[in-house]
């Protein structure tokens, strides 16, 4: 059952802990993300850019944490 909790954390060189923490923080950037998008619908002249601006910087950050697992992963497998 443990499997369960650690294939994909450990597939992408994360302990459970550090993936269950970056998903979290992932998922309340993009509630918080959503939650601007609906004020702007209701009042268009506020967060006019907040939705898509954390979208942005959250992609950069996937982006930049699966370059450097990727990397961390290839540096292991050298030294093997």
């Amino acid at each position: 059952m443990s499997n369960l909790f650690t294939k994909h954390p450990t597939d992408i060189n994360e302990t459970y802990w550090q993936h269950m923490c970056f998903a979290a923080k992932y998922g309340a950037h993009l509630i918080g993300a959503g939650l601007a998008c609906i004020i702007h619908g209701i009042f268009p002249f506020l967060f006019m850019r907040t939705a898509s601006q954390t979208i942005e910087n959250l992609q950069k950050k996937c982006q930049n944490r699966n370059n450097n697992k990727h990397e961390s992963i290839g540096s292991q497998n050298v030294r093997k």
